[in-house]
């Protein structure tokens, strides 16, 4: 770094810390530059950045601001046309439309992020190609629980204690049967119960 360019690091440190003390702005300097100035060297050049501060600034408006207020200016006088207002309010209803339309796009799309991360999938497709299996494995499990439900109907329909006319309330099955004079008992779940009065 050349000493013309530290030094205008330095000034612009004081600048940035015009508010702390001369010793603290030193100790800054020696921190952040490995070198620091005089307070003599910092003093003057703290005082005109403190003062720099207080004096406000006239802020001129710029080509654009000024095309602005000259524009708002034909505005006014077009204010009162019934046409010209009917315009503007079908611009801001499209406006606002356009703005519905593109939250709804916006929230699908991070609902379809958010499933594809749940899934850990890459894409959509991938996504779906798990949907599909899923709902395969599901209509292959349905399939064998029927034929299962079956069976035991059937194995149930031989032994004379079974007691068709009869559902658990425990798990919906119909596959009591009867253990012992009193009690019915469940032949999917296990559960007892007491033998209904005729």
């Amino acid at each position: 770094m050349g000493e013309n360019l530290l030094d205008q690091e330095l000034e612009h440190y004081v600048w940035q810390h015009k508010h702390e003390t001369l010793r603290s702005i030193q100790e800054g300097m020696e921190k952040e530059f490995g070198r620091s100035k005089s307070t003599k060297w910092i003093k003057p050049r703290r005082e005109e950045a403190r003062q720099a501060e207080e004096i406000p600034e006239v802020e001129l408006p710029t080509e654009e601001e000024i095309r602005d207020e000259e524009k708002t200016e034909e505005e006014d006088r077009y204010e009162e046309d019934p046409e010209i207002i009917e315009t503007n309010l079908e611009i801001a209803r499209l406006k606002q439309e356009r703005k519905r339309v593109q939250a709804k796009k916006e929230l699908q799309e991070t609902k379809n992020q958010l499933a594809l991360l749940k899934e850990d999938a890459k894409t959509i497709e991938d996504l779906r190609r798990q949907i599909k299996g899923l709902t395969q494995g599901i209509k292959l499990q349905k399939a064998w629980i029927l034929k299962l439900k079956k069976a035991l109907e059937r194995i149930m329909a031989g032994n004379e204690n079974y007691y068709a006319n009869a559902t658990c309330p425990e798990c919906e099955g119909a596959f009591l049967w009867l253990s012992c004079p009193d009690f019915l008992t469940c032949a999917v779940c296990g559960q007892a119960y007491n033998m209904p009065k005729d």
